[in-house]
């Protein structure tokens, strides 16, 4: 067989393959949420939780593979290239929707840009599959602790402020400190697998309104740093 034939097959199997590894991710995610969500008939209070927590995780592998989605279309070239406004751009628009009231369904479309922009900026890393599946587990366990902490009658809502002050602590690590980036990035996990928890109980007890975004938005932010740290720390 010529070159020119064994081009466009080994086209089509690499696009195959990119596709199997999506659908692994999908299925793998979507199992996660329902094992996660099968709690929620354990307590009254879950139960009453439970539609608004179904949109939740629904809105959250969404997100999650609009950034998986555009991190697999780009190059890695040209994510480095632009690395600098795959970085401020959800910055400027996290900044928008914190001061610009909008409609949901723009709110919705922002969102979905910051996820496909936080993916691309991811680009100039590796992620393994090994990886992702141990920051969905850690994901689901914490998620399991902050369930308990409510089971409990324990409010975390008060640690927000001390929560918040560690991560500016730890971007102070990053930027001044001269640790070892492994140390730092086990903080990182951390803190954010803290922040998880915290959501939890905070979702949980907070009124959204409906307005399931916010939410997902904050377990999205917790997955992607948690991502981010935790292929640093071995």
């Amino acid at each position: 067989m010529s070159s020119t034939g064994i081009e466009p097959v080994a086209t089509r199997l690499k696009a195959w393959r990119s596709t199997t590894e999506l659908t692994k991710h999908i299925r793998f995610l979507f199992i996660t949420g329902l094992k996660s969500l099968s709690i929620i008939t354990m307590n009254k209070l879950l139960i009453q939780k439970g539609p608004f927590m179904g949109k939740v995780f629904l809105n959250l592998i969404f997100q999650s593979m609009v950034a998986y989605t555009a991190a697999k279309s780009v190059s890695k070239q040209h994510a480095l290239e632009y690395h600098f406004a795959y970085i401020w751009g959800p910055i400027a628009l996290f900044l928008l929707l914190a001061f610009v009231r909008v409609s949901f369904e723009v709110k919705f479309a922002l969102l979905t840009l910051i996820s496909a922009l936080i993916g691309i900026a991811l680009k100039n890393r590796s992620y393994g599959e090994d990886v992702i599946k141990d920051v969905i587990k850690m994901f689901s366990a914490m998620f399991v602790l902050g369930f308990i902490s409510i089971q409990m009658g324990m409010d975390l809502r008060v640690f927000g402020f001390i929560l918040t002050l560690l991560l500016i602590g730890l971007i102070m690590l990053i930027i001044f400190s001269r640790i070892e980036k492994k140390r730092i990035s086990r903080i990182g996990v951390l803190l954010f697998a803290l922040f998880i928890v915290y959501d939890t109980n905070n979702i949980l007890q907070r009124n959204y309104g409906g307005d399931f975004l916010n939410a997902s938005t904050d377990y999205f932010l917790d997955i992607i740093n948690l991502l981010r740290f935790y292929d640093n720390s071995d």
